[in-house]
């Protein structure tokens, strides 16, 4: 196998992990940048599943093949469950989509009902 196929096979499996992590406290998940964490309610049965994941032969297998122990992983999450705020933070309003359509008087030049382009 090529070296880059291993490191593919490597990230993929640390995907895994990181998403039964992030179900099994409540956190969404995402993969595109760091950020804040975004405290989600919790999901009992997504919790439940996580946790049959990292205790499962799947999961001790999955992890044998990159280095990591799915016990140690489920450890980290409970240990972080403990720590997860009690209230979550409201959605900030501010940062709601704005509204992107433009209102007539804000077009520049548009058609009148005429054809004609208006100025």
């Amino acid at each position: 196998m090529s070296p880059d196929l291993h490191e593919c096979v490597r990230t993929l499996v640390q995907a895994i992990f990181r998403l039964a992590f992030c179900d099994y406290i409540g956190i969404a998940y995402g993969h595109d940048e760091p950020g804040p964490d975004k405290w989600i309610k919790l999901k009992p049965e997504l919790q439940a599943d996580a946790a049959t994941f990292l205790t499962s032969q799947w999961g001790a297998h999955l992890g044998d093949l990159t280095g990591l122990t799915a016990t140690t992983v489920l450890k980290h999450a409970q240990r972080n469950l403990a720590q997860r705020p009690t209230m979550l933070p409201k959605p900030d309003r501010a940062s709601a989509p704005l509204h992107l359509i433009a209102k007539s008087e804000e077009l520049g030049n548009r058609l009148q009902e005429d054809g004609a382009v208006a100025a």
